[in-house]
């Protein structure tokens, strides 16, 4: 299978259809910063390696059991899961911006804890690692892969505060598949040096629907 191939598996592994019934529909909006740059150097041998600090914006769909309840009268409880979701956002880099489009995976360890440690402290959330991939909007739809881990806190049973850490391969093209009337096409950041490598970390809310 191809590149572009696994990016779209991923993307239709987190298809609604995959989601139980019973489970909540979350949405959630993250942004943050991107350090960006070609994992090869240039023809002049310098580069290679982060060279663009781009913000990323997304919002996130997905599919989540209900809170854990709290131990009575107090204690642990967890739960492992696997959660679906399907994303869209932007990235940019300098003046120019791509959107993209993608889905996945996460497997997540919910928690819930009940007037624990020194300061009896009473919380639920969640911590994960996720496997994404998807496709940037540009004319030859460059394919991307993500893996990230990331954690969470419920605030009450409808809302959560988290923050996430990403790493995301993006297969551009090499310079003779991309002239487009002398010019370069593809993400903002693609300069026809084959792999890039875009390093995330963003906060997020969601939000149950």
């Amino acid at each position: 299978m191809n590149r572009t191939g696994i990016a779209f598996a991923c993307a239709l592994a987190a298809a609604p259809s995959v989601a139980r019934a019973e489970r909540q529909t979350i949405v959630t909006f993250s942004g943050g910063m991107s350090a960006i740059g070609p994992l090869e150097a240039d023809a002049s041998g310098e580069g290679g390696g982060p060279e663009d600090v781009g913000l990323q914006l997304r919002a996130t769909m997905s599919w989540e059991d209900a809170p854990l309840p709290y131990k009575e009268p107090k204690g642990y409880v967890f739960s492992g899961t696997i959660v679906p979701e399907v994303f869209a956002g932007v990235i940019t880099a300098g003046e120019d911006r791509s959107e993209l489009v993608g889905g996945g995976l996460r497997l997540e360890i919910a928690f819930s804890q009940r007037r624990m440690g020194l300061l009896e402290v009473s919380a639920r959330g969640g911590f994960y690692v996720a496997g994404r991939g998807g496709l940037f909007t540009d004319p030859d739809h460059t394919p991307f892969l993500e893996a990230a881990f990331g954690e969470y806190f419920l605030v009450g049973d409808s809302a959560r505060l988290g923050f996430e850490l990403g790493i995301m391969p993006i297969y551009a093209s090499q310079p003779e598949e991309w002239a487009v009337g002398g010019a370069l096409a593809g993400p903002p950041f693609d300069q026809g040096r084959g792999t890039y490598l875009n390093i995330n970390a963003c906060v997020y809310l969601g939000v149950v629907l």
